[in-house]
């Protein structure tokens, strides 16, 4: 008996990618054996994108629908037609959706999906023949057996597989959160896929609040973030926390009044800070309250053009969570709510359990930053993670010094996990006027210079971590 429907949440978010996605649909194309699938709705559908794929290079998208018409005009199976029906108007807004998609996450999934239904298969050709005697048979349906080879893990021969160098130099790797700018030039290349941003400074100098900054920056661009906090905060600070940069009001009623917030920034080499600000004056009269928090949410909510699924949030005491469960709650939310993020910010690992409680503790904070990458490269997200700086970080606040390497805490191999670890400066005088510089400690796949910092200004009185950036000298 055919199933006209696609039972699982695996199945859909494939089928989805192939009317939506000609990123998704150039690589699949490769591989799918519709053959394999049971779904004859999947068949149908799946089939048309193909076509459409070879006919045109790209992914159908709306056009299925004038496919769906064509195909149903004379269709006598009037169940698979209202199945189809009823999967294509269930897309809604996907059409829109096709640049958020998770790409390289989806095509492991159909790899992991068509190795399953392959797999099977095969056992029952195999079954079959050996309960009918036939061992020949069953041989060689195991010989013809073939790994199915795309996403991640896939071999290739670069000496002779020109398309492997053309998608090599296709094009820079998408950041994931963009920046203009001087934050463009010194953030952009860092947030992509598969990648560990760690965010070093001393204690309490803000880096929860460049956690939410990126969060909140990802979630403008329509990113679904996953915001793990466990232990620094509790469950009731981060919503304040997040709704003080909602609601632009403070926290509290101290802080209220003529609120400066930098607006440009003048460098002047021989000052002490070398840089000053141009500043713009509001006048906040009500520190944050629940309904101003509530009202901030919805508004951001529509200006983004967002719904609340985009943000998922998990707090943890201290110590109660490693990696591996970080791991085990997104398992959760993608099998119960078919929901997967694009960026991950964990805050902060240095106080998550040890993913191996036996091991001493440097070697279990390299095994932490060890499982993050990995978390990162497995699902294809860009990862957020910020860690404390070690105690000499804390005479940078004497004078305008950078962090570098050697301001590492507990172990200096969590440097070489991560594919970017950036600081946090600040002195004294900084602090007074709301003023930092950033400097990137390590970097990979793009130039650098640890001694040339970003000036930011900041505001967190209204939860503003970068409100205007200039490259210094």
């Amino acid at each position: 008996m055919e199933r006209h429907k696609v039972e699982s949440q695996r199945e859909r978010r494939i089928l989805i990618a192939l009317v939506v996605s000609s990123e998704f649909l150039a690589q699949a194309e490769r591989v799918l054996d519709l053959e394999l699938i049971d779904s004859e709705l999947f068949r149908v559908v799946a089939d048309w994108c193909l076509n459409y794929h070879r006919s045109y290079g790209k992914a159908p998208v709306q056009h299925v629908e004038d496919m769906f018409h064509k195909w149903s005009e004379d269709n006598e199976n009037t169940d698979l037609v209202d199945s189809v029906k009823d999967f294509l108007e269930s897309l809604g807004e996907e059409y829109e959706k096709a640049p958020e998609l998770n790409v390289p996450y989806l095509l492991d999934q159909l790899r992991d999906f068509l190795a399953k239904r392959a797999i099977i298969r095969t056992k029952e050709t195999v079954d079959y023949a050996l309960s009918h005697g036939d061992v020949s048979e069953a041989e060689a349906a195991l010989s013809s057996y073939r790994k199915v080879e795309v996403g991640q893990g896939t071999g290739f021969c670069p000496l002779g597989d020109r398309g492997a160098w053309q998608e090599a130099f296709a094009e820079p790797a998408k950041p994931l959160i963009r920046y203009e700018g001087p934050s463009g030039q010194f953030f952009n290349a860092a947030l992509t896929r598969d990648a560990l941003v760690g965010i070093q400074a001393p204690e309490k100098m803000g880096k929860t609040y460049f956690a939410i900054e990126f969060a909140v920056k990802a979630l403008r661009q329509r990113r679904k973030v996953a915001f793990f906090e466990v232990g620094d905060l509790s469950k009731n600070q981060v919503m304040k926390r997040f709704g003080v940069r909602w609601a632009q009001r403070p926290l509290w009623k101290r802080q209220c009044g003529r609120i400066k917030v930098p607006l440009k920034i003048t460098l002047d080499e021989a000052a002490d800070p070398e840089y000053t600000f141009e500043h713009e004056t509001f006048t906040v009269w009500k520190p944050l309250t629940r309904e101003a928090a509530w009202q901030g949410s919805q508004s951001f909510m529509r200006g983004c053009g967002i719904s609340s699924s985009y943000l998922r949030v998990s707090v943890h005491p201290t110590a109660s969570i490693s990696v591996h469960g970080i791991s085990g709650i997104l398992d959760q939310w993608e099998q119960e709510h078919d929901w997967c993020p694009d960026v991950c910010v964990i805050d902060y690992p240095d106080i998550l359990a040890p993913e191996d409680s036996k091991k001493q503790a440097r070697d279990q904070v390299n095994d932490t930053w060890k499982a993050m990458r990995r978390l990162s490269q497995e699902r294809h997200i860009l990862i957020i993670a910020p860690t404390q700086a070690n105690a000499l970080s804390y005479n940078n606040a004497e004078g305008a010094k950078l962090q570098t390497m050697g301001n590492f805490s507990e172990d200096k191999r969590k440097l070489a996990h991560c594919t970017g670890m950036f600081a946090l400066n600040q002195t004294w005088a900084e602090k007074e006027m709301g003023g930092m510089r950033l400097n990137w400690i390590v970097l990979r796949e793009a130039p650098y210079n640890s001694n040339r910092p970003l000036y930011v200004g900041t505001c967190f009185a209204l939860g503003r971590a970068m409100c205007c950036s200039s490259f210094g000298g």
